[in-house]
C-alpha cells in the first residue's frame, strides 16, 4: 500500500490516476488498484535475464509496484516515472482491481506511442542501442484491447499526468482477461517496424500521409 511507487529510479515524473466506476457510473470508493511496470530499460522487479543482454536480475526487488484504494470520488494516485519498453511490448502499464477480495478488472494501459518515441529518443534514461520494435499499433494486446486503455496525458512543469476511466462490475462477474490472454502471443505476432520506414510514421503519428 503506497503511492509512490518509484524507489528513485531515474526516468521521466509521472503522475499515473486511475477514476474508477462502478456499473451504475457512480464513483467505486474503496476499491484496489494495483499497478506494475517496467522501469527505463524495459526491466520488471522481481525477474532475473532481464535487459537487452538478459543480464539484469531484480530478483527481491519491489520498484515500480504498488497498490492504493480509492477515495471518495473512485480516485486512487501513484507516483512514478514513464516506463520504458522491452522487446515485442509497445509501452504499457499493468493494473489489477479489486472489490475486497475479488479481482472485478485485470488489464493494461497504454501510452501514446508519439510521446514516448520523443522519451525514449531525448532522455538520457531511456537511451538504448536497440530501437524499439513494437508500437500500440502493431502490439498485439493493445490492438485486442483497443481505444478504452489509452491513457490521456497532460503535461505539467515537472512532470507528465497520465489518467484513465475505469468501469467496472462491482460483482466481479468473469468476462475474461482478453488482454492478459494476448500476452504470451504479442512478441509472435508483432510487426518489425524499421526506423525511417513509411510504416513506422504512419503507426507514430495517425492520418501522416506517406
Amino acid at each position: 500500500m503506497r503511492a509512490d511507487i518509484s524507489e528513485g529510479l531515474p526516468g521521466v515524473p509521472l503522475e499515473l490516476r486511475f477514476v474508477v466506476v462502478d456499473q451504475t457510473a457512480m464513483p467505486f470508493a474503496g476499491a484496489l488498484v494495483d499497478v506494475w511496470h517496467c522501469d527505463a530499460r524495459g526491466v520488471y522487479s522481481g525477474f532475473a535475464g532481464q535487459g537487452d543482454n538478459g543480464d539484469i536480475d531484480a530478483r527481491g526487488r519491489s520498484f515500480l509496484r504498488g497498490r492504493q484504494a480509492t477515495d471518495r470520488n473512485g480516485v486512487a494516485a501513484f507516483r512514478t516515472i514513464y516506463p520504458g519498453w522491452h522487446a515485442g511490448r509497445t509501452a504499457h502499464i499493468h493494473f489489477k482491481i479489486w472489490n475486497g477480495e475479488r479481482t472485478v478488472l485485470t488489464s493494461q494501459l497504454f501510452l501514446p506511442d508519439a510521446l514516448s518515441e520523443y522519451l525514449y529518443s531525448q532522455q538520457d534514461a531511456y537511451l538504448r542501442t536497440r530501437l524499439r520494435d513494437t508500437l500500440n499499433s502493431t502490439d498485439a494486446v493493445a490492438l485486442q484491447a483497443g481505444n478504452s486503455v489509452v491513457g490521456s496525458v497532460r503535461e505539467e512543469r515537472e512532470q507528465y499526468v497520465l489518467t484513465l476511466a475505469v468501469a467496472v462490475d462491482r460483482s466481479g462477474r468473469p468476462s475474461g482477461d482478453a488482454a492478459d490472454a494476448a500476452t504470451s502471443g504479442a512478441a509472435a505476432n508483432a510487426l518489425r517496424l524499421d526506423i525511417d520506414s513509411p510504416e513506422r510514421r504512419q503507426a507514430l503519428v495517425p492520418g501522416l500521409r506517406r
